[in-house]
This record gives C-alpha cells, sequence and structure tokens, in this order.
C-alpha cells in the first residue's frame, strides 16, 4: 500500500519532523487533502512529480 513520505508541521503528536504516513486511502484530485488509515493530512507542495496513477483510486 502507498504512504506518504514527507515533513511533518505541527503533527499532534509528532510535532515538526520527517515522518512516514499509515497506508494512504484516498488523495483529492488537486493533491491538497490526503486521508490515511489513520488521519487526514493537508499536504504542501511535493517534491516530487506526481505519479501517473489515478487520485481516485482506493485501496483497500
Amino acid at each position: 500500500m502507498p504512504v506518504l513520505i514527507g515533513e511533518s508541521v505541527s503533527h499532534p503528536h509528532l510535532g515538526d519532523q520527517w515522518i512516514t504516513t499509515s497506508p494512504v486511502l484516498w488523495i483529492s484530485e488537486d493533491r491538497t487533502i490526503a486521508h490515511t488509515l489513520s488521519r487526514w493530512y493537508r499536504l504542501g507542495k511535493s517534491a516530487l512529480p506526481p505519479p501517473k496513477v489515478p487520485v481516485s483510486r482506493h485501496y483497500h
């Protein structure tokens, strides 16, 4: 399952540091919001180009 890797800012438990999330369940079409198994994330600018997979794909 895909995960997010990046710099966390003001995470409720981890504060400001590099993190790997739990598996991603959904990413908004404009790639500004993501939902993982454990929480919702507001996404900033990506360090990499977007992957060539549909953003509406759900993983189970």
